[in-house]
């Protein structure tokens, strides 16, 4: 008999069932027989399918904890993403599914990432039979612990 087996961040309810990733809120940092995963400690977060958790935006500490309060680890980042879909097309299902992706692409909760604006963008191009081509830019601003941040980035202001 073969066992099965989930990779870290993901669980089954027994041997045999399929592997699905853990719940944001809670972690799994390594792969093997079926187990349960964890909640991540007071004052951190992950992501879905997370091995490990991270300090929530005011705390900060090694990852996976402890995460204690602090008053000026966190810097608010702003950029701009431009996305080839109409203003109609990015609607509340589509906002939800940008704000998890860049949640979880810097590892962060996605209560922690914000749109600032949202504007279409027309642009013509000068072949005769070509159609416009629409974009819709987004201005995003996504708080993360001060050491995650680029150089650049300035301080968050209360």
């Amino acid at each position: 008999m073969i066992a099965c087996v989930c990779v870290a961040g993901h669980t089954a309810a027994s041997d045999g069932v399929a592997c699905t990733a853990c719940d944001a809120g809670t972690f799994k940092s390594e792969g093997g027989a079926v187990s349960a995963c964890e909640r991540c400690p007071a004052n951190s977060d992950s992501s879905a399918g997370g091995v490990l958790c991270y300090c929530s935006p005011g705390f900060e500490g090694r990852d996976g904890g402890p995460c204690a309060a602090c008053s000026d680890c966190t810097v608010a980042v702003t950029f701009t993403a431009t996305l080839s879909m109409s203003m109609a097309s990015f609607g509340r299902p589509s906002r939800d599914a940008y704000m998890r992706s860049v949640a979880e692409a810097v590892s962060v909760a996605a209560s922690s990432v914000a749109i600032a604006s949202v504007t279409e963008q027309f642009l013509r191009r000068r072949l005769r039979a070509a159609a416009a081509v629409v974009n819709v830019v987004v201005e995003t601003t996504v708080t993360v612990a001060r050491a995650l941040a680029p150089l650049s980035a300035s301080p968050r202001m209360p």
